[in-house]
């Protein structure tokens, strides 16, 4: 291809990709204004910088920018291409350094992270720009070929000069005065402004205000822990004798007493059975009588008290042939108590 004919190739970068929306989770969709910019990330110097222009990186990384532009495309469920340098031409620093990226800026949104890498500048570009070598370049050697063919070394790759000596400049002079120092350059933008930084560290106390006036009373709070008990004070006077306290649990039995005095001769016993009496039992589980049911006579009883109760009295009614009474106290008061029951032995009278 003859090297006339790479004029005819535009200095131009196409660029498709995808967007999503977070806030949506889905992809975004309609027209924006999208900001594409070219960064050199070693921070050299360029032509758009020299020129004046205000736009630097909106991060403070300190990279360089190269180009920039403001280009409206639309994105269809997050899809969208866009075609770079048509409206504002690539500078002829652009492309010529492995550090550059590019950053894109939807409307006034941060721009996307992290910025896009260009990992293999376009053939064309490239092209357009080795066929007309006006400015540097940059060679790993340099190499001329005689009329056979055969390639001779003229500088290598460590810059070093290996051709023909005829024609070399002379001895290097000595080293000149330094310049004056250059005009200061035209101060950037402002940046876009940081994150919001961590908390700091409390400050010192001020000086204590005067007392407010006193509020009003507040609610009761809560009962404090316990305190520690303090030393046992003086006894005081006895007091009155209190009133009975609840009767405590019965305790264990007790040791055998002494046999005591003989008791007064009791009545009479009841009449014995006459022949062939039938023999019943009766039990009264309330109050402190209980009686044989008609035509049978009393023949035998007993009684049993509750829990903390002894039996104080079981006996028959004096002068009755069929009804036996009781009668339990209470340990601890002495108060009389009704029987949990009183059981009868009863016997079928031959006489009714």
């Amino acid at each position: 291809m003859p090297l006339s004919s790479f004029a005819d190739i535009p200095k131009t970068l196409s660029i498709q990709g995808q967007v999503d929306d977070i806030n949506q989770g889905t992809g975004l969709q309609g027209n924006f204004d999208v900001r594409f910019t070219l960064y050199d990330l070693s921070g050299r110097s360029t032509q758009y910088m020299n020129l004046g222009n205000a736009y630097v990186d909106p991060t403070g990384s300190g990279a360089s920018v190269i180009w920039t532009s403001i280009i409206n495309v639309a994105f269809d469920n997050g899809l969208y291409s866009a075609q770079l340098g048509a409206n504002i031409p690539f500078p002829d620093d652009a492309f010529i350094s492995e550090n550059e990226v590019l950053g894109i800026q939807i409307s006034d949104d941060d721009e996307l992270a992290p910025r896009m890498t260009l990992n293999a500048i376009p053939f064309a570009i490239r092209a357009n720009i080795s066929s007309n070598v006006d400015g540097d370049i940059t060679p790993r050697s340099v190499s001329i070929a005689d009329e056979w063919g055969n390639a001779m070394l003229v500088i290598d790759e460590n810059g070093q000069w290996q051709g023909h000596s005829a024609g070399l400049t002379g001895a290097q002079g000595p080293k000149g005065d330094k310049g004056d120092n250059g005009a200061a350059g035209v101060a950037g933008s402002a940046g876009a402004q940081g994150p919001k930084g961590d908390k700091g560290d409390n400050g010192i106390a001020g000086v204590a205000g005067s007392a407010g006036a006193q509020g009003p009373k507040g609610d009761k709070g809560d009962n404090g822990i316990a305190g520690v008990a303090g030393i046992a004070g003086a006894q005081g006077p006895k007091g009155d004798k209190g009133d009975d306290g609840v009767a405590g649990a019965q305790g264990p039995k007790g040791d055998k007493g002494d046999t005591g005095a003989g008791g007064l001769s009791g009545s009479n016993g009841l009449p014995g059975l006459v022949g062939s009496s039938v023999v019943s039992t009766k039990q009264c589980t309330s109050g402190t009588t209980c009686s044989c049911d008609a035509n049978t006579l009393l023949i035998g009883g007993g009684a049993a008290c509750s829990k903390n109760q002894y039996l104080y009295k079981s006996q028959p009614i004096i002068n009755s042939k069929t009804s036996w009474e009781a009668t339990c106290e209470v340990f601890s008061t002495g108060a009389d108590a009704d029987p949990v029951s009183i059981n009868l032995l009863c016997a079928t009278d031959n006489d009714a």
